[in-house]
């Protein structure tokens, strides 16, 4: 399998292996317990996870078996934290699943902290001059029935996580650290869980999104349910969508590095509330390596 390999050692765990994807620069360890005892303490992962001392990741997973689905996803912020929902994380495990599976299997079931999730591959995979390959992954987030108007260009979602979603002039000079950290922390209305924040702004039909991610606590290259958040907010927003078929809505969002899409059928009730159903979200995930974890 293409990839690099890179051996370290950590105290108090067992040997496994953890396996690098990143979802359109949004980053992960992958460690798979349907084969390996995975046994992480927080402090370990914590370690893993820090791009100086550690390894370096925006969060890392477990794959483990699952009764009556093809897999279980837990995820884990790189402070340790769990029980959120991570888009980009899903699409990476997808995509993990599918380069381990030995039919070629392309279709994929799965339970993750927010419910159930369907997952294909749909495209590659296909491996660039550094070996890293690369799968085009579509997930199926979970519908969102509520949300939270604060003006005409700010808006919170749970897709799966918290996110408040607000427009900016330029996106591009956007202090997200100071600012989304100003949201998270200090914002009133998001305590005591705090929230993750997503800037956007709307060039040549397309959402350029920056976000800041609670738990990593800074900026990330991209965030799936942050993605999701940004197109739904978009939508409340009136901003034009790039398409519009049999009443399936379709944004195109550029995070960081790559662009990815969303799809939703937005529904509006007789209360006069909009919900949104079968929201899609696709886009690279790419296999860059493994780690071998010994004592």
């Amino acid at each position: 399998m293409p990839g690099s390999k890179i051996i370290i050692k950590l105290k108090n765990t067992t040997m496994m292996k953890l396996y690098k994807f990143h979802g359109a620069g949004n980053d992960f360890l992958i460690a798979d317990a349907r084969r390996d005892t995975v046994n992480l303490s927080q402090e370990e992962i914590v370690h893993l996870c820090d791009r100086h001392t550690g390894f370096g990741s925006d969060g890392l997973m477990v794959i483990g078996n699952s009764n009556d689905t093809a897999f279980k996803m837990k995820f884990y912020n790189p402070d340790g934290t769990s029980g959120m929902m991570c888009g980009n994380g899903g699409r990476c495990i997808s995509a993990y699943a599918a380069m381990t599976s030995a039919n070629d299997e392309r279709h994929f079931v799965f339970e993750a902290p927010d419910g159930l999730h369907e997952s294909w591959i749909e495209a590659g995979p296909e491996t660039d001059a550094l070996g890293d390959c690369t799968r085009v992954v579509r997930l199926k987030m979970s519908d969102v029935k509520e949300f939270k108007k604060y003006d005409d260009t700010s808006y919170f979602f749970n897709t799966g996580a918290r996110h408040f979603v607000t427009a900016v002039d330029d996106v591009d000079h956007t202090n997200v650290y100071a600012n989304g950290r100003a949201y998270r922390y200090f914002d009133t209305r998001f305590a005591p869980e705090g929230v993750n924040v997503d800037f956007v702004q709307v060039r040549d039909g397309v959402l350029h999104v920056r976000t800041y991610e609670k738990g990593v606590e800074n900026e990330t290259l991209a965030c799936g349910t942050g993605i999701v958040a940004t197109a739904l907010a978009a939508y409340m927003m009136g901003v034009q969508p790039e398409s519009v078929e049999n009443g399936v809505v379709r944004y195109a969002v550029q995070a960081r590095i790559s662009l990815l899409h969303v799809e939703f059928e937005p529904e509006k009730k007789a209360s006069g509330n909009i919900t949104f159903n079968n929201i899609y979200l696709t886009g690279p995930a790419t296999y860059v390596g493994e780690i071998e974890v010994d004592l």
